[in-house]
């Protein structure tokens, strides 16, 4: 190889490796800038759920995720039947990087967004998750599928329902952005969140 050759080589190999050092750091960059912004409104919502127990609203009602409007939620729950579904849309700046990728990405594979259904007519489609209302002793409980959660744990949108949660914790869920419930008659679509 001649000496032009080798000094060619060289400095390819060298703005190579300047273009990896620059798109790690810039991707650690923008994961460090994902998480700091993501702190931030997780704050805000522990900062409402702080208000909501100094309020005394605990004495009364549960905490819907909301440090406001607690007897609207109370008495939504009230109104729940056995069989009601909720289709519920996240928020994906609330989720960790990988999770928000992931939903995004099915989103567009779904080729739908929350937005596409205000009122979902029983309808899925464009809605992140659907659960089911169970009445356990008087209490209201979701059936509904895994959430999403640290990043290092896989988690698939769109399962099977496999969990049930009390109602108040369901939707306190700081990655609920809005919720619709459709009576299981299909007669009756009101938007909770």
């Amino acid at each position: 190889m001649s000496a032009a050759a080798a000094a060619a080589l060289s400095r390819l190999l060298g703005a190579a490796r300047v273009a990896v050092a620059g798109a790690l750091a810039a991707s650690g960059g923008g994961m460090a800038w994902w998480e700091l912004r993501r702190g931030a409104l997780l704050a805000d919502f522990e900062r409402g759920r702080r208000r909501y127990v100094d309020s005394g609203g605990e004495s009364r009602y549960p905490f819907y995720g909301r440090d406001h409007g607690y007897e609207v939620d109370y008495f939504i729950e009230l109104g729940l039947e056995p069989g009601d579904r909720l289709f519920a849309a996240y928020r994906p700046s609330v989720l960790c990087l990988p999770h928000a990728a992931t939903l995004l990405a099915w989103r567009r594979f779904r080729g739908a967004t929350p937005a596409d259904h205000p009122t979902c007519h029983g309808a899925s489609r464009g809605w992140d998750e659907e659960g089911v209302i169970e009445v356990d002793s008087g209490r209201r409980r979701c059936r509904h599928p895994e959430r999403p959660g640290p990043w290092w744990r896989p988690w698939i949108p769109g399962g099977a329902a496999v969990l049930s949660s009390s109602y108040p914790d369901w939707l306190a869920w700081p990655g609920v952005l809005e919720v619709v419930v459709v009576r299981g008659t299909g007669s009756l679509v009101m938007t909770v969140r």
